[in-house]
């Protein structure tokens, strides 16, 4: 069976408003398309047959804007009607598109681009939950570090420790059927704190590594830099 790819894209984007105001962080320009056009065109490059996007704030702008596009029917809107959290966006979108028993589906964030092997991370995950991409950097101070034992995951420390190592960077290949291993039964939560840094402990969140370009525009000088060189991310 195909895997579908979901984008989180529901966010209110709040520390880019000095520089974005009144737009939704997904659809920040870059050069002649909006950021979330950038990954979406990437995983139709490869050979991705379904994108959910996972919608709430600006909702219909999002929709306007893809309308027009070639691929506008490779693509499904999911929105929330009121904010979820990533891990509550991921539950409610696998609900509402009845894939809470699919095998496997790749899950992105909206404000983040890396490189990496694509047909190497949709490997079986066999006994594991989900398998992360992880991004060496030289300070892990924005991000939080991950720590791994072997082909595991065994921890997520808070945000600010400072200095190199290893970041979750954003993708994530997991079973539909997980929330319902964990009986996971609240609406609103983080996937990154609530579900990845609370039960990693169990070894059950394998891992793939990247040495790709890497770029999170959650903060006005990341979003600044990739406006002004646009030519940064090449998805071929």
């Amino acid at each position: 069976m195909p895997i579908k790819a979901l984008i989180l894209a529901g966010g209110l984007g709040t520390r880019l408003r000095p520089v974005l105001p009144g737009r939704a962080k997904p659809l920040a320009p870059i050069g002649d398309k909006v950021f979330i056009e950038i990954l979406i065109e990437a995983l139709l490059r490869q050979k991705i047959a379904k994108i959910i996007l996972s919608i709430g704030y600006q909702a219909p702008t999002f929709i306007n804007y893809f309308q027009n596009k070639s691929y506008y029917k490779k693509l499904e809107f999911i929105t929330e009607e009121r904010p979820l959290g990533t891990g509550g966006a991921i539950k409610y979108a696998l609900q509402q598109l009845k894939l809470i028993d699919q095998e496997m589906i790749l899950v992105l964030n909206g404000d983040s681009f890396v490189q990496f092997n694509l047909a190497n991370f949709l490997s079986p995950l066999n006994s594991n939950w989900a398998r992360i991409l992880l991004r060496k950097v030289p300070d892990t101070g924005r991000y939080g570090m991950v720590k791994i034992k072997a082909d595991k995951v065994t921890h997520f420390a808070e945000k600010s420790q400072n200095g190199p190592g290893l970041i979750n960077a954003g993708i994530y290949l997991l079973k539909g059927q997980f929330f319902k291993s964990l009986n996971f039964t609240t609406e609103q939560f983080s996937w990154e704190n609530d579900v990845l840094a609370k039960f990693c402990h169990l070894e059950r969140f394998t891992y793939q590594l990247t040495e790709g370009f890497f770029i999170d525009i959650g903060t006005p000088q990341d979003y600044q830099k990739l406006q002004a060189n646009p030519k940064l991310i090449n998805y071929e």
